[in-house]
């Protein structure tokens, strides 16, 4: 196999350590040892870390502090929170993502029940969040069908001459 000049002068320079098989050592007593990972598995793996940049977690975490609801939608808040929250590396992140939320929504009820009930669940703020957004859908249909109905209206009243 051939991956060209470019690629032979990045695995020349990868350290020599990870490319060499590891001999597992077995007991005396014990079955012959598990044969070493195979030269070809642990270049693939070495390339991979080479190529694949790591990941800045001060600068996620800042991504993430800087998330705020751009739709009508909270899932929509909520997935990309749970993405970005993936690679911060944080050691609770549905906490995390609970205070982003309370923070970032664009709907006040949702931020007034995060805040006045400390203890309320991440999926029970979102049932919360969704049910509100559903009502306050209703409630404009509602209105928008009445609003149309008064204009609607035909007065048939009495003329005046």
């Amino acid at each position: 196999m051939y991956g060209g000049d470019d690629l032979n002068d990045i695995v020349d320079n990868l350290d020599p350590a990870d490319l060499e098989p590891v001999e597992a050592v077995a007991a005396v007593d014990e079955a012959p040892a598990v044969p070493a990972q195979d030269v070809f598995m642990r270049l693939k793996t070495a390339l991979t870390n080479h190529f694949n940049p790591r990941t800045n977690i001060e600068f996620q975490r800042y991504i993430f502090k800087h998330t705020v609801q751009t739709s009508d939608d909270i899932d929509d808040l909520y997935t990309e929170l749970k993405q970005v929250a993936e690679t911060c590396n944080f050691a609770d992140p549905q906490s995390e993502i609970k205070s982003q939320l309370i923070s970032a929504c664009t709907l006040d009820k949702v931020r007034d029940k995060g805040l006045s009930e400390p203890d309320v669940t991440l999926d029970q703020l979102l049932a919360y969040a969704r049910n509100l957004q559903v009502s306050q859908a209703h409630s404009k249909h509602i209105k928008q069908q009445i609003v149309n109905q008064t204009i609607n209206k035909v007065d048939t009243g009495t003329k005046q001459k």
